[in-house]
């Protein structure tokens, strides 16, 4: 058994006799060095050996104090090693530092997972959670999301969160959860999800990607930007739910290429999709994968048999294009025979009967079967000429350029001359025409340049024989000659490539090269020496050219042109580490001179790949610090010292006087890391010699090295100015930009906790604005615990601070903690802005985690409200944010401020908030707030059924008062406008839209028929005045329709006696207006449906007598044309009313059947 004192004394030498820079790294930057790690894994050998039991090593380790970095680091490594559970749990709960204990517990998730396993919830939210920092928490609820597997844990986990801290916080376990509560939780609090986190939900549930599309409008709004953020989860959704990826494209269109290793998967699971053709194809853009993948399988032919549509005549190019692009990957000669095999098994047809098919795929047709399928397409386009054998279109093309007297109709002939090459791959033809065009047409330029941009297109150019590339050479110094601007640079690289091939001397090409180079007046760089061919082709070239460089010293852009060939060595030795030029051949060529006068940008690379690749050569080290701009560019000044922190710290004193601020933070990080004491101690003397300067750039620059380098050092320096400053002394004007410049860094000057103490103790009044950003640093790296004592004491500082210390509170505390903050800070509040910010995060805690105490402080914040806060009321408005428990007595506190405010604009906000009650909320409302309702909405002309909602919400008994309630609504809107012949209009309108909304909701919810005779009579007695609306006829016939008990053949058979009653009082010509009617009452009912129709029709027609109904039947159903399924039955009804010999009948009839014959041919009436 080990002592204390010596396991103590043995951690302790782990660190020791390690130099002083070394140490300094490791502890920095938290890096294990190779002697570090050596020791640690002796330690750690001998512990091992020895026979000790976990909770005696447990109370070793705790009893360890480490004194620095290194040895913190070595102490959690022990725990994790040893899987010292109980003891990581005491550190999370003893230690307020604990980002390097969960970075490394992270990336051990098998421990990971194992610890929080056998956590409790409750402990972890009561235990471990409140001494963490808001960020710790983030970084540990990611892990565990991440890691742990037990689902029903990570549910217990994720509502113990929610119940303490909120839905915030607790959806960022979401991905761990089950399918079933990851859904619940999104309906209620939608949160855009990372890469990570959509990609572990989408392993559990594979429609889950679809769910989340059709979940937010914003991300249908932008589904591209969606696409382009999450590409790597949708790729790995493929590779998870292949099937399910194309049921999500075909619903979203998703813009992702998901990239040749996952065709082949997606290849196997296109199921039905393929049927679709090129919109299949058009998924892949590698389609020499898909070929490979196709004939893995051996499914080619029934892949290609798929991607032909249904009919030969819906084949259009794209169709031809995409099918062309899959067999070109075939054998040359299987290409056609696959293609018509295929044609002729789809549609039985052969395609060479079909020119206009031929026409797409030429090119793969046999020469026989060609030419005459050309004879028939060429009358139509002279460009098919190209696909003839050579014997035939080349002559043909030399007639026609004979006889062509425009320029740009010469030059497409030209293209046709060399394509016909290419077409037929027929090397001898090319020479031919190379001959002919040098002859006939040199000195014409443009039809020129058309020829020699398709002949660069020629498959295996690099073959031709000496004869054809001397003529193309030929050709390529006509252009220098006539046409300087034109890029010869493929010409160039398939020059090369058949010099190569042929292995004949580069000199002349290389000394071409460079004097074009020289020549040239545009700017020369290292592209300029690229050449496309391999890696040792490319060296061959570059060391070839490298010979001849120094014969053109006489040339103005030599001196530029040496250094764009040293730039483009070094880019290719970076990207070539196996074919590596020697840079010590071409030494000759640098001049440290041209650096001082060359183009900065194409220095500053030239000299980083010089140091990165030779970084022992003095030479690019003495160019780096005669370049003043990379002396001061901080970001390189952060990469040298990384790497020669020794030659920094020799021109340190150049570099100080030259510091500029931008990015100087990077510099600053990295120098403190890596820079010994001396060089740290001449940094602290510079900075102190720029302090209490009225230069702004300065005094920033002196607080932000001090404030990295030295953050001791300037709370020592920056201490008196606040005591003066809280002394109520006036301070100097240098002194007051120090002290401000200061506060912004606060957040980088130690502990959090020490520093939150310093926030709350100096940050007021003019300084408070510049310490909301250190504020919210500070408060997010503070454990929970501390910040339960510390914020209140913000309640008297400015506003600004109070509104950043309220809103950080929700964000950080629980909810009961925060309760306790937000009533400590209102009961002495009167700020309109600050009781706003309240509001607004107490509205925001009762949707996150409902309870008693938000509830009654928003109802209260809301009666206290500004009765000019737009936004707020709107913000207010969003039922959605309530929970349900509250929302009957959320909807008139809204309603009731609504009503009440004084402007008018805000009170019409009345109405859009009754428009948004949930139908499922309505029965929760009390029975004298519906009735407000019912006064409130009843005679809106554009309003939805809420109104009549409201009665068939409640109770049998409490419909009757609601009824009566809708019913006096619209009785007191007639008698005021009644006796105004201006306003009899809006009568008219507002009892139609008032029965019709009565009867969307009476008949479809199978409303009650008692209640139904009742409203008539109510309106029989009260609304008489108004029976002739021609909305009335409805109401009778809802009531008919009741009694009936929604029958369809018993309705016709009452309404008929209701409208033989209306057709004796009123006579022949109100059959129009009945029948309008008739068809709008079945329109809202189940006699809508055609088969329904056809027995009310029945219905009504039950006796043969009644010729009137026989007219109004004609009319009802010329306006409602029988479906096709339907049509037998509507016959017959027809064939009834033909028996009628009343002449009226029949020249209805006749007229309505001449009509509907027109449509109905097969149907003979």
């Amino acid at each position: 058994m080990i002592s204390v004192e010596e396991f103590i004394a043995q951690f302790h030498s782990i660190s020791t006799d390690i130099p002083e820079k070394r140490r300094r790294l490791n502890s920095l930057t938290e890096s294990d060095t190779p002697e570090k790690r050596r020791r640690f894994n002796t330690f750690i050998i001998q512990l091992k050996s020895i026979p000790i039991v976990p909770n005696e090593l447990s109370n070793l380790v705790l009893s360890i104090t480490p004194k620095d970095a290194i040895e913190e680091s070595f102490r959690f490594d022990i725990m994790i090693k040893f899987n010292l559970h109980d003891t990581i749990i005491t550190e999370f709960k003893r230690n307020s530092n604990n980002t390097l204990l969960i970075m490394k517990l992270i990336k051990n998730y098998k421990i990971f997972e194992d610890l929080f396993c056998n956590i409790d919830g409750q402990f972890f939210v009561d235990d471990i959670l409140p001494n963490l920092s808001y960020a710790l928490k983030l970084k540990l609820l990611n892990g565990i999301s991440k890691f742990m597997k037990n689902e029903n844990l990570a549910n217990e986990y994720f509502l113990k969160i929610e119940n303490k801290y909120g839905l915030k916080l607790a959806m960022n376990l979401l991905p761990a959860c089950t399918p079933e509560l990851i859904r619940v939780k999104m309906d209620r609090y939608f949160v855009t999800l990372s890469n990570r986190q959509l990609i572990d939900i989408c392993k559990k549930d594979k429609e889950f990607l679809d769910y989340y599309l059709n979940k937010s409008p914003k991300v249908k709004e932008n589904l591209r930007h969606f696409c382009y953020v999450h590409a790597k989860a949708i790729k790995q959704f493929a590779k998870l739910h292949p099937e399910m990826l194309w049921k999500v494209n075909k619903e979203h269109d998703l813009d992702v290429k998901i990239g040749r290793r996952m065709i082949s998967t997606m290849f196997r699971h296109r199921c039905e999709i393929l049927e679709e053709g090129p919109k299949f194809l058009n998924y892949f853009s590698h389609f020499s994968e898909l070929y490979k993948t196709a004939k893995k399988d051996g499914v080619i032919k029934e892949f290609l048999f798929s991607l032909f549509p249904v009919t030969h005549d819906l084949i259009k190019s794209y169709f031809w294009h995409s099918i062309l692009r899959f067999v070109e990957h075939l054998p040359i000669a299987d290409q056609y025979p696959v293609v018509s095999s295929t044609f002729q098994e789809k549609y039985g047809l052969n395609l060479l009967d079909y020119p206009e098919h031929c026409k797409e795929f030429l090119q793969i047709i046999p020469y026989g079967p060609r030419e005459s399928i050309l004879d028939t397409l060429i009358e139509n386009d002279d460009q098919l000429i190209q696909f003839y054998r050579v014997e035939k279109s080349i002559p043909l093309i030399k007639e026609k350029l004979q006889h062509c007297g425009d320029a740009q109709e010469r030059g497409k002939l030209m293209g046709l001359i060399c394509k016909t090459c290419i077409v037929n791959k027929d090397k001898e033809a090319v020479s031919e025409v190379l001959s002919y065009v040098l002859i006939r047409h040199k000195n014409d330029i443009t039809a020129l340049t058309v020829f020699f941009n398709n002949l660069m297109q020629f498959p295996g150019i690099a073959k031709l024989d000496h004869v054809c590339w001397k003529n193309i050479a030929d050709l390529s110094k006509i252009f220098e000659i006539s046409r300087r601007d034109y890029n010869c640079n493929t010409f160039d690289n398939k020059y090369f490539q058949y010099l190569v091939r042929n292995k004949l001397s580069l000199e002349e090409y290389c000394k071409k090269r460079l004097e074009n180079m020289m020549n040239t007046y545009s700017y020369v760089c290292a592209h300029a020496f690229s050449i496309l061919s391999r890696n040792k082709h490319e060296k061959m070239f570059l060391e070839e050219i490298g010979k001849y460089i120094d014969l053109y010293k006489a040339y103005k852009n030599y001196r530029v042109i040496r250094l764009s060939f040293l730039a483009k060595i070094f880019m290719f030795n970076i990207a070539n580490k196996r074919h590596r030029i020697e840079f010590k051949n071409y030494s000759t060529f640098f001049d440290s001179k041209l650096f001082e006068t060359a183009d900065e940008y194409f220095c500053q690379n030239l000299i980083k790949n010089g140091m990165k690749l030779y970084p022992s050569d003095e030479i690019w080290h003495d160019l780096f610090w005669k370049r003043s701009t990379l002396r001061r560019n901080n970001i390189v000044l952060a990469w040298y010292v990384q790497k020669w922190p020794q030659k920094v710290t020799d021109n340190l004193d150049d570099i100080l006087n030259n510091l500029s601020i931008e990015s100087v933070d990077i510099f600053l990080m990295k120098a403190g890391k890596f820079l010994n004491e001396n060089a740290i101690e001449t940094m602290k003397a510079y900075a102190q010699t720029l302090l209490f300067n009225n230069d702004y750039k300065k005094a920033k620059l002196a607080i932000t090295i001090f404030s990295i380098i030295s953050p001791k050092t300037l709370l020592d320096i920056i201490s008196p100015i606040f005591e003066k400053f809280e002394s109520n002394l006036k301070l100097p004007v240098t002194e007051l930009l120090l002290a401000k410049l200061a506060i912004k860094r606060l957040h980088k000057v130690g502990c959090p906790h020490d520093t939150l103490q310093l926030i709350v103790r100096y940050c007021k009044r003019n300084f408070a604005l510049s310490a909301v950003i250190p504020l919210c640093s500070v408060v997010y790296s503070t454990p929970e615990i501390i910040l339960l004592d510390e914020l209140p004491k913000f309640t008297n500082n400015t506003l600004c601070i109070k509104k950043t210390v309220l809103s950080l509170s929700k964000l950080i505390l629980s909810s009961t903690d925060f309760a306790k903050i937000i009533q400590i800070f209102n009961e002495e509040e009167t700020d309109a802005s600050m009781k706003r910010i309240m509001l607004l995060r107490a509205f925001e805690c009762l949707n996150e985690n409902p309870s008693e105490f938000f509830w009654n402080f928003t109802a209260n914040c809301i009666l206290t409200m500004d009765v000019n806060d737009t936004d707020m009321y709107d913000l207010l408005m969003k039922l959605t944010n309530v929970p349900e428990q509250y929302l009957s007595a959320y909807i008139p506190l809204i309603f009731e401020q609504l009503s009440k405010n004084p402007h008018l604009e805000i009170q019409k906000r009345k109405y859009k908030l009754l428009e948004s009650i949930p139908t499922q909320s309505i029965k929760d409302l009390k029975l004298e707030f519906l009735m407000k309702i019912i006064k409130e909405t009843a005679t809106l002309k554009n309003t939805s059924n809420l109104h009549w909602n409201c009665v068939l919400s409640k109770e049998e008994r409490q419909q009757e008062e609601l009824f009566e309630e809708n019913f006096k609504a619209l009785q007191h809107f007639a008698d005021n406008h009644g006796h105004n012949l201006n306003k009899n209009y809006d009568i008219s309108i507002v009892i139609s839209h008032y029965i019709s909304r009565y009867l969307d909701v009476v008949l479809n919810s199978k409303c009650s028929y008692r209640l139904i005779q009742k409203f008539n009579a109510l309106w029989d007695s009260k609304m008489k005045v108004y029976s002739c609306h021609h909305s009335y006829l409805l109401l009778l016939f809802a009531e008919v329709y009741a009694k009936s008990d929604s029958d369809a053949y018993k309705t016709g058979i009452e309404i008929r006696t209701l409208l033989k009653q209306y057709i004796e009082n009123f006579g022949f010509s109100i059959i129009s207006l009945l029948s309008t009617q008739l068809n709008e009452f079945c329109a809202k009912t189940e006699i809508k449906k055609q088969d329904q129709l056809l027995r009310f029709v029945q219905g009504l027609l039950e006796s043969n007598e009644d010729e009137d109904i026989y007219v109004l039947v004609v009319n009802m159903i010329s306006k409602n044309t029988a479906k096709t399924h339907a049509l037998s039955d509507y016959n017959v009804i027809l064939q009834t009313m033909q028996k009628s010999t009343t002449t009226v009948v029949k020249i209805h009839l006749d007229n309505f059947i001449e009509e509907i014959g027109k449509n109905y041919n097969p149907i003979n009436y």
